[in-house]
């Protein structure tokens, strides 16, 4: 996981990047919020969601 943390998120697959949408999402964050979390990097948002388990389930 370490490889993805500096990468931003936009550069991610659409479908992971689905997944951490509906990741900020359940911690009710708002559009704003959302938007501002996807044009950030990956290790931006360790403290906000759990990356280990979205990337895992994506590598899989």
């Amino acid at each position: 996981m370490n490889h993805y943390k500096s990468q931003y998120i936009g550069l991610f697959p659409e479908d992971l990047q689905r997944n951490i949408i509906a990741a900020l999402q359940a911690k009710n964050l708002d559009d704003e919020s959302i938007e501002d979390a996807m044009n950030s990097r990956l290790c931006d948002l360790e403290n906000t969601i759990d990356l280990t388990s979205l990337l895992d389930d994506h590598e899989q």
